[in-house]
């Protein structure tokens, strides 16, 4: 997670200072004074767009000024904290949940011994929150404009149902029901086929009230092989036949992967960035380790040294995962598809 600080004053960053130092052991973490040489709304622009989550120190106006010009969608915009110079509250004041702030300030108020400000309704009346939910389990709300119906249900006492693929350690919250019926509320699940029909369909799913919320858990990877050269448009049309091959989300995708010797290939740096997911690369003898039965190419292990780059590096980004989808090639480019084992709790 990537957090940056932005400080007014002397207390502010002794307080910025404490936080750096409990949180740069597991996040990239790093604070700035806003004087004259840093523009405060410079500043904000800039990581606002680069950063997982923003802390301010200082009045919480300052906060609420800085970010507004760039407020977009509570499905993209990071977490943002205010916090008061003595360190006495933390507030989240953007994306509590999807962003994941109200965890930040937790956090950052148990660092500085103060006061979180939760002021969320599901938090502050105990009731499940089916975002907070996603984001901890690592998933992807596919119609997020479906959370505040979801949550005034839970919030006036009305039990939600939901039909999950996946199987989901613990015990369900209050207010939650398991059922396996297609009628669910909530549909746990990286198939689209039987819920929206064709992969190609133009109908967008949030205009309908028929259709349930689908959160699709990160699951996929994308092993990908192509010639030196290969434009991006190549890769795009494969990708496109995988997934209506798969019959999946290509939200359940989270990592794309392939053979180190293409991790400057410029349409495939390209793809990975526009499907928002990072390009992960392994050397042929890593490559080599993925144990399965795999597709073997004589003119694959001469140029790679390795008689298959897609599918062993789908199995090996996904830690030995399952193969799915075996090598498919469309126009030059190989791909194939692992699950990772899956674990979702409640």
């Amino acid at each position: 997670m990537i957090i940056r600080i932005l400080t007014f004053s002397d207390r502010g960053e002794r307080v910025a200072e404490r936080i750096c130092k409990k949180l740069l052991a597991t996040e990239d973490i790093d604070y700035m004074r806003c004087d004259e040489s840093t523009s405060l709304s410079e500043w904000t622009g800039e990581w606002f767009y680069r950063a997982d989550g923003l802390i301010f120190v200082g009045a919480c106006g300052i906060g609420v000024r800085a970010i507004a010009p760039f407020v977009d969608s509570k499905v993209t915009d990071p977490a943002v904290v205010v916090v008061d110079e003595l360190g006495k509250y933390a507030i989240p004041i953007l994306s509590g949940h999807l962003g994941g702030a109200n965890e930040l300030a937790e956090r950052v108020a148990a660092i500085l011994k103060g006061v979180p400000v939760i002021t969320t309704a599901t938090d502050i009346n105990g009731v499940f929150s089916v975002d907070d939910w996603a984001r901890k389990n690592d998933c992807t709300i596919i119609n997020p404009e479906k959370i505040k119906s979801i949550s005034g249900r839970l919030l006036d006492g009305v039990p939600v149902s939901i039909k999950s693929n996946f199987p989901i350690m613990g015990k369900e919250p209050k207010g939650v029901e398991m059922i396996s019926g297609d009628e669910a509320l909530i549909h746990i699940s990286t198939r689209r086929d039987g819920i929206f029909g064709s992969r190609h369909e133009t109908k967008d799913p949030g205009e309908d009230a028929d259709y349930p919320m689908i959160i699709v858990p990160h699951i996929a990877v994308l092993g990908v092989g192509c010639r030196r050269g290969t434009d991006i448009a190549s890769i795009k049309k494969c990708f496109s036949h995988v997934m209506d091959e798969l019959g999946i989300f290509e939200e359940a995708i989270y990592r794309i992967c392939t053979i180190d010797m293409k991790k400057h290939e410029p349409a495939l740096v390209e793809f990975a960035r526009s499907m928002g997911v990072p390009l992960v690369t392994f050397s042929s003898n890593e490559l080599k380790t993925a144990v399965g039965d795999f597709s073997s190419s004589d003119f694959v292990e001469e140029i790679t040294g390795v008689d298959n780059v897609c599918e062993r590096s789908a199995v090996l980004g996904a830690s030995h995962g399952r193969l799915v989808l075996k090598k498919t090639v469309w126009e030059g480019v190989t791909m194939a598809v692992a699950f990772k084992n899956l674990s979702l709790s409640w």
